[in-house]
């Protein structure tokens, strides 16, 4: 690339000498041709006044020779021209002056410069490398019934060859150092890309720590930081893949442990009450069960093979039945469990299983975590419905905050007891709302416990009234 782009420039750099050293050359003629045009009328009507004195054509003729050589023109003759415009050029013999053969190097006058012509007034013709003109002796008498006139040329200067040399000299020298140039940009405008080539190579090998230097605050500097957004996003990724395998792993070995142990017990004949211990291994089983439900609802929400069933669902009917499978973990925890909802609220489209699921996972946290009493607050908005669910828990301080809904993110508030759960619950929420197109957001602090709410948008209903 930085070849092609040194290249590029440098051809953009001799285009434009060349155009502009065509540009100042056409300028130097055209200029020169005025000129030369201006001076040459000057000089023929000069000529036209000096031939009315009386005198033969002979002496006209050597008059305009000396003439000639003194301004070095290149031509100064006498012609005729007649009715139709036909210039001809006259010849000097022993019997007098006659006419020769049409002068075929002088086009014949078009009838406007007929006009002119007699009229007095010089006319030009367009010649390559010489400026021709012609003026009508309106005091010399007629040959062969034809005006005779004055024909004049002058050539038009062209560059010399010491000025073609500086000229070309001057081009070579802009060209070398729009070369140096260019190499120096195109390395420029480069580098910042192979930097960011190199550090997407390395990330691909595996190397998440890479980052790329911001050489510039332009597109380049934003497509820099960019990639060490992704690096950085990447590896906190990774991180969390980490932890989570190593948190289900520990919460895996733990139950399987103590089922294992209480196990060996019954076989040994060791357990004092053998119904408490089978009581303790359907616990952890039922831990076990709840961990791997858990875990493949996030595989099926990472691979978009979660299926759901939208539907208009009323919030406030999916929201009591849910409470009222947990008001009896309430009562054990001496938490108040509460549900406030308007008589009628617009219905949302969702899915109601999937939608209890939320419910319990967004309550079940609460539980953990309030002193006295859970709220759930069903309040309908402009264009959404919104799900609360409040606690006088510890709450959350605002660097944990941000990342509640990791998976197995640990909290520097901790549940208050020994919980059953999989860690996962306000990730499933997250990934379950989203999917339905709604959207979780928290609002907490600490001391002044926490506030979980999800939105969904309002169904709107049909022509006919139903939704």
């Amino acid at each position: 690339m930085q070849r092609r782009l040194t290249f590029a420039f440098a051809a953009m750099a001799l285009v434009s000498i060349l155009l502009l050293g065509s540009g100042v050359l056409a300028l130097s003629q055209f200029g020169a041709k005025q000129s030369a045009e201006n001076d040459l009328a000057d000089r023929l009507e000069a000529f036209a006044v000096s031939s009315e004195q009386p005198g033969s054509l002979g002496d006209l003729r050597r008059t305009l020779e000396q003439t000639r050589r003194f301004y070095n023109l290149s031509e100064l003759n006498i012609v005729t021209v007649d009715a139709d415009g036909v210039v001809t050029s006259v010849r000097q013999d022993r019997g007098g002056p006659r006419r020769d053969q049409p002068d075929i190097r002088v086009p014949s006058l078009s009838s406007d410069q007929v006009e002119a012509f007699v009229s007095g007034q010089p006319v030009f013709f367009d010649q390559k490398g010489s400026v021709t003109g012609i003026i009508r002796l309106a005091n010399q008498p007629a040959l062969a019934n034809n005006d005779i006139a004055i024909l004049a040329s002058e050539e038009l200067p062209i560059l010399r060859r010491q000025g073609t040399m500086w000229y070309a000299i001057s081009a070579i020298t802009v060209l070398v150092l729009s070369l140096i140039v260019a190499a120096i940009l195109a390395r420029r405008l480069t580098k910042p890309i192979k930097d960011i080539q190199l550090a997407t190579s390395e990330l691909a090998k595996g190397r998440l720590d890479t980052r790329v230097e911001p050489s510039s605050n332009d597109e380049v500097g934003e497509l820099a930081a960019s990639v060490n957004q992704m690096a950085a996003d990447l590896q906190r990724s990774k991180a969390l893949d980490r932890q989570f395998l190593m948190s289900v792993s520990h919460d895996l070995r733990t139950p399987l442990t103590a089922m294992r142990g209480y196990g060996e017990a019954l076989i040994d004949g060791t357990v004092d009450s053998p119904k408490e211990a089978g009581a303790v291994i359907v616990n952890h089983a039922d831990r076990l069960n709840r961990l791997v439900t858990d875990i493949i609802d996030l595989a099926r929400l990472d691979a978009n093979t979660f299926q759901l069933n939208l539907q208009p669902t009323n919030l406030a009917v999916v929201s009591g039945r849910t409470i009222a499978g947990l008001a009896e973990d309430a009562d054990r925890r001496s938490i108040e469990l509460h549900l406030q909802a308007p008589p009628e609220i617009p219905l949302v489209s969702a899915d109601a299983d999937r939608l209890g699921q939320v419910v319990v996972n967004l309550v079940h946290n609460a539980l953990k975590y309030a002193e006295r009493q859970v709220v759930v607050l069903l309040e309908p908005g402009a264009d959404a419905m919104h799900l609360r669910v409040r606690d006088d828990g510890p709450g959350i301080s605002s660097a944990d905050l941000p990342h509640i809904f990791d998976r197995l993110y640990t909290a520097s508030n901790k549940p208050k007891m020994s919980e059953n759960s999989s860690g996962l619950g306000l990730t499933i929420v997250k990934e379950l709302v989203e999917a339905m197109g709604g959207t979780v957001t928290a609002k907490s602090a600490i001391g002044e416990g926490t506030e979980m709410t999800v939105s969904f948008p309002i169904e709107e209903p049909s022509s006919d009234g139903r939704v």
